[in-house]
């Protein structure tokens, strides 16, 4: 008897959307090389088994699975892939692979003790019968007592882990939205008292370190607001003993002689900081020769 005659017996199972509302029995089958090989064996030497054929396992496109009408206009199905079940549980497929070297479709078996035993291959692939006949027997079989733990352990292990990070990602926004308030609290309506609990515990050159970052950022910001708007800077690149200045739209090159006053002593201030420091009410040294420096604003008569 030939594959495609299996595929009567009550232990193989279409799926109800290649059916399309239809009885099995309505159908031609097709079983594809080189399944057709091994599939009546494997079929009826194995009653207790159920084997599945479902568009879901399959690609369409590629022709896993796919109905056609036969030359006496019956609805044929072809068949390329089989999910087998025991007592309600996947216990492997029965697939084929495309090898260029073999010169067409091979065997492609899995299951989760094949799966276990290759760490970067989760299929035995074969273009002997045999072979693959004697991987499905030897692999095909429901998981021990010891695989359900060890599996029931990593989805447990996996889900605490999931739901650590999300619950610890909840808690730090919700504090994060407290901030405000929070900051509100210790420095705006209790200055002193928080200041104390500071000091009691060890804190206090925190509360110094905050004074000073603050500081430093109504500089930075001060100074990032008038440059964004090109107001109240101007940019200064010194190069081969000159100073190309812009300032607003125009561009100027100076020398040390005709440098402007005022700019010319930022500018000493900030050549005796390391790049990227910035000095209150002076400017910005961005690089070894990029200098942002404040400027009056001219008022508008």
């Amino acid at each position: 008897m030939d594959a495609s005659t299996a595929m009567t017996m009550s232990n193989v199972t279409i799926s109800d959307k290649l059916l399309c509302g239809r009885r099995k029995s309505d159908f031609d089958f097709k079983v594809e090389k080189p399944l057709d090989e091994i599939m009546w064996k494997v079929i009826t030497e194995n009653p207790s088994w159920e084997f599945k054929v479902n568009e879901y396992y399959g690609n369409l496109n590629e022709g896993q699975t796919k109905t056609s009408e036969t030359a006496n206009n019956r609805p044929r199905i072809t068949i390329s892939k089989f999910k087998v079940f025991k007592d309600g549980e996947e216990i492997g497929t029965i697939d084929r692979d495309y090898r260029y070297d073999a010169g067409g479709h091979i065997f492609s078996i899995s299951s989760n003790a094949i799966r276990n035993e290759r760490e970067r291959i989760s299929a035995y692939r074969t273009k002997d019968a045999k072979k693959a006949l004697a991987a499905i027997k030897k692999t095909f079989s429901n998981k021990s007592v010891g695989e359900r733990v060890n599996e029931a352990l990593k989805e447990a292990t996996h889900t605490i882990a999931r739901q650590t990070s999300r619950k610890r990602g909840d808690h730090q926004s919700a504090l994060h939205s407290l901030i405000p308030l929070m900051k509100a609290f210790a420095f705006v309506q209790h200055p002193d008292e928080f200041k104390k609990y500071a000091v009691i515990n060890g804190q206090a050159h925190q509360l110094a370190k905050i004074r000073e970052t603050e500081a430093e950022m109504l500089t930075v910001t001060d100074i990032e607001a008038k440059f964004k708007t090109d107001k109240g800077t101007s940019l200064i690149l010194v190069t081969n003993g000159k100073y190309l200045v812009k300032t607003g739209d125009d561009i100027q090159l100076y020398d040390d002689n005709t440098l402007p006053l005022d700019m010319r002593g930022k500018l000493g201030m900030l050549k005796l900081v390391e790049p990227e420091q910035m000095i209150e009410g002076v400017g910005c040294r961005a690089t070894t020769e990029v200098f942002v420096v404040l400027t009056a604003q001219r008022e508008l008569a």
